[in-house]
């Protein structure tokens, strides 16, 4: 991403070619998820291609997509396709959510969507909304999701409700999902639980803070053109900005980075004054 961000400053031939090297250096990396893995730097490739329309950085993206859908396996306990998880060197696990697991792993193939062939869109759209719609926690109109699929997970562990882990993720990740009846009512069931929910007591950020739910709001409103989903992004919004100001006078000093600090909840409140959805370094560098 960083490598991506400086070329866009400052368009160096040498740059873009170790942008390109890692990038395709990273397509079989065993993580399988988006901080690490493919999903994540096929990202980079894609911001490339959209700005250089060059052939090798189109190639290298449908490269990385046709990586990322050939990792992908039937799921046993949901019977449903998915992908497994190697990570910090412990026990395989099947994360669902936008930081680690499934929906960062589905978003290229909706963010690259006009680079890539249609039907293999089309087949990983339905794939998700198929493992989503399995897997989805129903509760009061709203659905959620765990971090990912555990048969020994006791009985009264809940949910969290964040970008990386839960329902806000899930809409940032796949709120350009087709118009249809079926992904329109999950995507809305999710975007109810998060506002339900409430801002997140962890801080304003994006990662797993009142920031990443205040994007879910943004993203609902951009493909529902209903004006609550504005209110509510920009009630959260205000809400996170309270939170970095009690943080600041009851520490001293802010968090300045980007996932889990204050220009997280920047990058919402532009949006929410710019009429913008634009989710930073996913949609936009």
């Amino acid at each position: 991403m960083l490598g991506s961000i400086c070329w866009t400053e400052q368009p160096d031939e040498a740059l873009g070619q170790r942008l390109f090297d890692t990038v395709q250096g990273n397509l079989h990396n065993p993580v399988r998820e988006a901080l690490w893995g493919n999903p994540g730097t096929v990202l980079a490739a894609i911001h490339m291609a959209e700005a250089t329309r060059e052939t090798r950085w189109v190639a290298l993206v449908r490269e990385a997509a046709d990586a990322l859908q050939a990792e992908m396996e039937i799921d046993a306990d949901t019977g449903t396709w998915l992908w497994v998880q190697d990570l910090y060197g412990r026990p395989p696990v099947r994360y669902l959510g936008a930081g680690h697991g499934f929906a960062g792993n589905a978003y290229p193939f909706l963010r690259a969507a006009a680079l890539l062939p249609v039907d293999q869109v089309s087949l990983m759209s339905e794939r998700a909304l198929a493992t989503l719609q399995a897997t989805a926690l129903h509760a009061d109109g709203g659905a959620n999701w765990f971090p990912g699929i555990n048969a020994q997970r006791p009985a009264h562990w809940l949910p969290p409700v964040q970008d990386c882990h839960g329902a806000p993720g899930i809409v940032c990740r796949l709120a350009t999902a087709p118009h249809t009846a079926e992904w329109d009512t999950l995507l809305l069931q999710a975007g109810a639980l998060t506002w339900h929910a409430g801002p997140l007591s962890k801080g304003a950020g994006l990662c797993h803070g009142t920031a990443g739910s205040g994007f879910a709001m943004l993203k609902l409103w951009r493909r529902c053109g209903e004006p609550i989903w504005l209110e509510r992004a920009r009630a959260l919004a205000m809400h996170g900005h309270g939170q970095v100001e009690r943080h600041r006078a009851n520490y001293g000093r802010g968090r300045h980075s980007l996932w889990t600090g204050d220009l997280g909840l920047a990058c919402l409140l532009w949006n929410c004054i710019s009429g913008s959805d634009a989710f930073p370094t996913l949609d936009v560098f």
